[in-house]
């Protein structure tokens, strides 16, 4: 009988100190998970905030006339009368076209491809004293929609845009930046 009570409580002893390394593990795995997404939303927070004080003017040749302002984690290209603002999560384009139109809302309703009827959510606004409107679009072979911004300056129509979500945001911060400046 003796015997077996000290079986009995070496058993019990061992499953009780396996159950306390058990718990100091599963413990320690998800204080260390906790304390890496503070500190990621930590950094995510400073990286937003110093996007907001890294911000650079970009101004286009003369043959686009504008001029915007973009995060210092951008690259800017100018290639073939567009500009390409691009970064390690995509890429928002902006490229200007000419127009007999007067006004942005007849540009888009007596297009020949009816931009009007291929924009959903659309939004009238003014940037910089312009007319302009924004909305999205479906891209064939794209899940995501395609955010745009119009932007009508003399017989010109700017178009900012981005086929990535994650852009959007920098994207409305670019096009409310849009300055026109022509000679």
């Amino acid at each position: 009988m003796k015997n077996k009570v000290g079986i009995t409580r070496v058993i019990l002893s061992v499953g009780i100190s396996i159950l306390a390394v058990v718990g100091f593990v599963v413990y320690t795995q998800f204080s260390r998970r906790d304390a890496q997404e503070i500190d990621s939303s930590f950094l995510r927070t400073n990286i937003a905030e110093s996007d907001k004080q890294d911000l650079k003017f970009f101004k286009a040749s003369d043959d686009l006339d504008f001029e915007i302002e973009v995060s210092g984690k951008y690259q800017i290209s100018e290639e073939s009368g567009f500009v390409f603002i691009r970064s390690v999560d995509g890429e928002i384009i902006v490229g200007k076209s000419g127009t007999e139109f007067d006004n942005l809302e007849d540009y888009l309703l007596k297009s020949k491809n009816n931009l009007y009827d291929t924009l959903q959510n659309i939004h009238r606004l003014e940037i910089s004293g312009l007319e302009s409107i924004n909305g999205y679009s479906k891209v064939p072979g794209y899940k995501d929609l395609e955010k745009k911004y119009f932007i009508y300056a003399n017989y010109n129509v700017y178009l900012l845009y981005t086929r990535n979500p994650e852009l959007y945001d920098d994207l409305d911060q670019i096009a409310k930046s849009f300055r026109y400046t022509p000679d």
